[in-house]
């Protein structure tokens, strides 16, 4: 296997979108660093991706659609293709972002239908719950326009892949953490959200563990949020003010700060 561009980088102390502009003499690289990567380059024989210099070449960007609503885990999301996006400069990628409410059905569903039209290079969706949501993409994957589910998913056959956790496994995976921070014993609250599908997933597995292996952990009661900062934090207030007994949280969705 041949050198990497994030070696070349590593190399001479820069970044990957550095070496890109040496390699397509771009501007915005010193004089000095310049050629101290071109020596790199010619001393490891590092070859550019003929794809790439071949989609470079073209008149026209490669659009990829991103429908992402709006919640504290999207801005995660987006800054990592924005990181990872620097290793593909070259291919002309073009990001077209779509940032709805977040628990915008509707407004996803008339992203989507456009998002059909234009046809795009690709599909990049963080789906919010919901049938029509379900369906739109069932559309846009037969249309042959590839589909990549981030976060939670969702029953569409034909999508590229999903990427993001195991509900299952974490919500398993949080109820053993909070027997051991509690010792065994604690009086639960649960703050979650029904506007996607991995919000249930984790709730519901949490709940499972706890009944099945942690008979001293009890659950007291579950607030369902709107993903808003002030409906989070109001919730919160309201479970406490109910249930002045919970001394632990479970909390399955986003506005994490604002819960705590």
């Amino acid at each position: 296997m041949g050198i990497t561009l994030k070696q070349i980088a590593e190399m001479a102390g820069t970044t990957k979108s550095t070496v890109d502009k040496v390699l397509h003499d771009r501007p915005g690289v010193s004089e000095k660093k310049r050629q101290e990567i071109k020596e790199l380059l010619r001393k490891y024989g590092y070859e550019a991706n003929p794809l790439a210099k071949a989609l470079n070449y073209q008149k026209r960007k490669m659009k990829v659609a991103v429908v992402l609503p709006q919640i504290s885990a999207a801005a995660d999301i987006k800054r990592g293709m924005d990181v990872v996006r620097q290793d593909f400069m070259s291919f002309n990628i073009q990001l077209d972002y779509h940032e709805l409410g977040a628990s915008d059905a509707e407004g996803q569903v008339r992203a989507l239908r456009a998002i059909e039209e234009e046809e795009p290079a690709g599909l990049i969706i963080l789906p919010v719950r919901s049938e029509k949501v379900t369906d739109a993409v069932r559309r846009v994957v037969r249309k042959k326009i590839p589909v990549v589910i981030v976060n939670s998913e969702i029953p569409v056959e034909g999508v590229l892949c999903y990427v993001g956790q195991d509900m299952i496994r974490s919500g398993a995976a949080a109820a053993r953490m909070l027997q051991l921070l509690t010792q065994g014993k604690a009086e639960i609250g649960i703050i979650s959200c029904k506007n996607m599908i991995g919000h249930e997933q984790r709730e519901q597995s949490f709940i499972q563990t706890v009944n099945r292996c942690y008979p001293e952990l009890h659950i007291q009661d579950i607030k369902y949020i709107e993903e808003t900062p002030e409906d989070a934090y109001g919730k919160t207030l309201e479970v406490f003010a109910e249930h002045p007994e919970i001394d632990a949280l479970f909390i399955t969705c986003g506005c994490v700060e604002d819960i705590c």
